[in-house]
């Protein structure tokens, strides 16, 4: 066993290493064309460190300091199912303007390396977060994205955690027997992961309800043109509690037929305090549901991680995990002083078509 002093488990409580995972069911699940990393970009204006390279370098490694001291497990390494204490990664520094490129989206081996990779581009305006899902949640990315841009650590203090109840997997039954119907795939698929942006315009009030139904609607429209109609649809939809960057993420699964109001049941599925059968328990041998995994599925994923006060960034984009058989997954995102942003990330789509499906759901709205 391998000791140190206290440090924050994968979902940030203060515990002595070391540290079981929270996430086990993402270890296990039988979807391996899923790398189960997260992507962020950050653009600066003006850039890191004046746009000078050496100080960049420098610059990055002190954030990176700050970032271990408060998030201990941004430096940890897994053998078997247990987090042990470890050294974080150092920043890499890319002249090759492309913020993310397949080489920082490689499967993590999570033995020999930390679940956090960060790549900035020499000149300063962009610096790119990759978190492994299973030890980094979407809320406690939001507390990083923080300390990277050069906000100063605060304490970080014990948080709520969301309530551990479950409903009985009738949802889970229900998909076996009538699984959604996933975005219909471009005709010549992409090599890897396809991720896309656009300014989300202000949307005013009812953002909650109106955002998933004008997805909803896009994707529908998407699939007609690929003459595959969306008549059952599901939808993942992120839930997270954050206090000052800090918080626990679990999500809510929605089942409706088209044509049902997608705002209603969004905002029904919010207000229920139960969470998901399968997060809650994640058995061990879920590899073996593999060959049905693909029933369960969702038909799209939404991330809306609200509001975030940011040193010096200009635009903020978050690329969840996009998993099972549409694997298409939506970011929404805004930060304060500046702008919002929505971003779409797809294992089957063309950077064309993924393109055009997140304009036409920004015409919608």
């Amino acid at each position: 066993m391998v000791e140190s002093d206290q440090w924050h488990d994968p979902v940030g409580e203060r515990l002595p290493a070391p540290v079981r995972p929270t996430a086990l069911h993402m270890l296990r699940h039988p979807d391996r064309q899923t790398t189960w990393a997260g992507a962020g970009v950050m653009r600066f204006d003006p850039p890191l460190a004046g746009g000078d390279p050496g100080l960049l370098q420098e610059l990055l490694g002190e954030r990176v300091t700050q970032l271990h001291a408060a998030y201990p497990v941004a430096g940890a390494r897994l053998r078997g199912v247990t987090w042990y204490p470890g050294t974080p990664g150092k920043a890499s520094i890319s002249a090759d303007d492309q913020p993310i490129p397949p080489t920082i989206m490689r499967p993590f081996n999570l033995a020999c390396e930390p679940p956090l990779r960060l790549l900035a581009h020499e000149s300063g305006k962009w610096l790119t977060v990759v978190p492994h899902h299973a030890a980094i949640d979407g809320a406690s990315v939001m507390g990083m994205f923080k300390l990277l841009s050069g906000l100063p650590p605060r304490p970080i203090a014990p948080r709520r955690v969301l309530q551990r109840r479950s409903v009985p997997p009738w949802a889970s039954f229900r998909r076996l027997l009538w699984p959604a119907d996933p975005v219909a795939p471009s005709p010549t698929e992409p090599a890897g992961d396809t991720f896309v942006h656009a300014a989300l315009p202000p949307i005013g009030r009812g953002s909650t309800g109106r955002l998933p139904q004008a997805l909803v609607a896009a994707v529908t429209s998407h699939n007609l043109r690929s003459g595959q109609p969306l008549r059952r649809i599901g939808i993942s939809l992120s839930v997270a509690e954050l206090d000052d960057g800090v918080g626990v993420a679990s999500y809510r699964r929605i089942d409706l037929h088209q044509g049902e109001p997608v705002a209603t049941a969004v905002e029904a599925a919010l207000r229920a305090p139960e969470e998901p059968w399968e997060i809650v328990h994640a058995p061990r041998a879920i590899r073996l549901l593999a060959p049905v995994a693909g029933r369960l599925s969702d038909t799209i994923l939404l991330s809306n991680f609200g509001r975030i006060e940011l040193a010096g960034v200009t635009s903020l984009e978050i690329y969840p995990v996009a998993r099972g058989r549409s694997a298409v997954a939506f970011g929404a995102v805004r930060v304060a002083s500046a702008g919002s942003t929505l971003t779409l990330r797809a294992q089957h789509l063309s950077t064309e078509d993924a393109t055009h499906l997140l304009h036409d759901a920004i015409a919608l709205l």
